[in-house]
């Protein structure tokens, strides 16, 4: 077992997210020199720059990192992101829509960022009691208990998660109605919201 292993596992279990990075700094005067750099990320390449985006394509599918330490920037771009995101909707850059797709890319990512924690977590506890003359048994008890920890924080992601499309689908089927109603929508688009509505109802096994 590599010096150290253990100590990091635990304290990755038990301690949380990394603070999100800091909004880029404008690069000039005016309103649209920020939001132009507010649409860059920390690489400078622009984020979403052919994006078409739906009201109703929320619910996409992501598969979760491979790792913790990709997990974990994944996460921590998604943060930034989304604070970027909400400075453009206020300044009547973006609509809010596009600000509910990118909170929505948050809850998943740090899904994505329990679970290798967890992942991380099982593989410490496995080499601990795999290790040849066994291990102390406070080891064991400590990479136990730091387990536990990162399958409740788990459970707590894997729950808002679900309540954010929950809310974001619903401010979806009222957004429909409204637009249709104002004759700028289409039945069709309000079925669909309804349909990502009423599936995401229907109770998990």
């Amino acid at each position: 077992m590599r010096p150290g292993f253990l100590a990091v596992l635990i304290a990755a279990g038990l301690s949380a997210p990394a603070a999100e990075r800091d909004l880029p700094k404008q690069a000039g005067k005016g309103g649209e020199i920020e939001a132009a750099e507010l649409f860059r990320g920390e690489s400078g390449d622009v984020l979403f720059p052919n994006a078409k985006l739906s009201d109703t394509d929320f619910l996409l599918a992501t598969e979760p990192p491979a790792d913790l330490e990709r997990a974990q920037t994944t996460y921590e771009r998604a943060r930034s992101k989304e604070q970027r995101w909400q400075r453009l909707c206020k300044a009547g850059v973006l609509a809010q829509v596009e600000v509910e797709r990118v909170t929505l890319q948050v809850a998943r990512s740090r899904v994505s960022l329990e679970r290798a924690r967890v992942a991380q977590q099982e593989a410490a506890l496995a080499e601990l009691r795999g290790r040849a003359g066994g291990a102390p048994p406070d080891f064991i008890g400590a990479a136990e208990s730091a387990l536990e920890t990162a399958r409740t924080l788990l459970a707590e992601a894997a729950t808002a998660q679900r309540r954010t499309e929950l809310l974001f689908a619903e401010t979806n089927v009222d957004r429909q109605r409204r637009l249709l109603k104002l004759g700028a929508g289409s039945k069709t688009m309000l079925q669909r919201a309804e349909a990502v509505l009423a599936q995401l109802k229907v109770p998990g096994p």
